[in-house]
């Protein structure tokens, strides 16, 4: 009876070593035999394409790369610092123009949309911005959106941008659509006929006068 199962383990061992079984063995595949082709094991897939719009770099002397968020617009970020005796940002300068609210700033440059800066009370740190043409607003350099939307855009083109978006208010006899963004909210104001001012605010409402 020894030998008889002495060669019954022979056997079992035998099988799960061809099988790769062996209890606490690695499980690591062992190299196939002569004459097989192993089969290739597949290498991980590139990640999956993002939909998001491939961004241009921002370049600091070229307003029409900035960015417009909830957060700000090109290198003016909402809560960073602010002052307005420094030279102005990139091709913008301070603006002669006096404004009775000290909070405000403007700045401007050749061919360029109008800046409006706005600080909070104790003037540390930029509230808000605006970027602006009244008349022409297709005829200047103006940043846009992540969507693409700048000054000049119609009401078709930002209501295929965002998809939904609705009219929150009147100011100046401008048409305010807004929508959320992760760090705030954007504000488009529309004439009759194009956008002539985008906001980057931390809530959907602005204030229709900075100076009066």
């Amino acid at each position: 009876m020894n030998v008889r199962w002495a060669r019954l383990a022979l056997v079992a061992a035998s099988i799960a070593a061809l099988t790769g079984c062996v209890p606490g063995a690695d499980a690591t595949p062992s190299t196939p035999p002569a004459g097989t082709t192993a089969s290739a094991t597949p290498s991980p897939s590139t990640a999956p394409a993002d939909d998001t719009p491939m961004q241009s770099p921002q370049v600091l002397d070229d307003p029409s790369t900035w960015i417009v968020s909830g957060a700000g617009i090109g290198p003016l970020k909402r809560g960073a610092a602010f002052d307005p005796a420094a030279p102005g940002t990139g091709p913008y300068a301070v603006e002669a123009t006096a404004c009775p609210n000290p909070l405000v700033t403007y700045l401007e440059g050749e061919g360029l949309a109008n800046l409006s800066v706005v600080t909070e009370e104790d003037g540390s740190a930029i509230a808000f911005v605006q970027v602006t043409s009244w008349g022409t607003p297709g005829a200047v350099v103006s940043p846009s959106t992540a969507a693409g939307i700048r000054l000049g855009a119609t009401l078709s083109e930002l209501e295929a941008a965002y998809p939904g978006i609705q009219q929150t208010g009147t100011s100046n006899n401008s048409r305010l659509f807004a929508v959320e963004d992760s760090d705030g909210w954007i504000v488009f104001w529309m004439d009759d006929e194009a956008v002539v001012n985008i906001s980057a605010v931390p809530t959907s409402n602005v204030p229709s006068e900075l100076c009066g």
